[in-house]
C-alpha cells in the first residue's frame, strides 16, 4: 500500500532537497509554491502538480542527479506507484 504521508515526511529529511526548496523561494517563486503544494497534495495521493513541477525543474538541471535518484529510491522505498517513481528520475 502506497506510504503517501511517510514519504511527503521523509523528504524532509533530504538536505539538498531542502536546499534546492530554498533556494526556489528567491530564484523562482513560483516554482517554489507550486513544488510546495505539489507536495502537500501528494501526501494526500494527488501527484499531478507535484510531478509537474518536478519534471520542469529537471528538466531545466535545477535537481542535481543524486538529488532525483534519492527521491526516487525514497518514493520507491514507501511502495509509491510505479509510474511516479519513474517520473522522478526519468532516464
Amino acid at each position: 500500500m502506497p506510504e503517501w504521508q511517510a514519504f511527503r515526511a521523509a523528504l524532509r529529511t533530504i538536505p539538498e532537497l531542502q536546499d534546492l526548496v530554498r533556494a526556489l523561494a528567491t530564484a523562482d517563486p513560483i516554482a517554489h509554491l507550486a513544488l510546495g503544494v505539489g507536495l502537500g497534495q501528494t501526501a494526500q495521493g494527488d501527484s499531478t502538480t507535484f510531478l509537474s513541477t518536478w519534471g520542469e525543474l529537471l528538466a531545466e538541471g535545477a535537481v542535481p542527479p543524486a538529488l532525483a535518484a534519492a527521491v526516487q529510491a525514497l518514493a520507491a522505498s514507501h511502495h509509491l506507484p510505479a509510474e511516479f517513481v519513474e517520473a522522478l528520475n526519468p532516464a
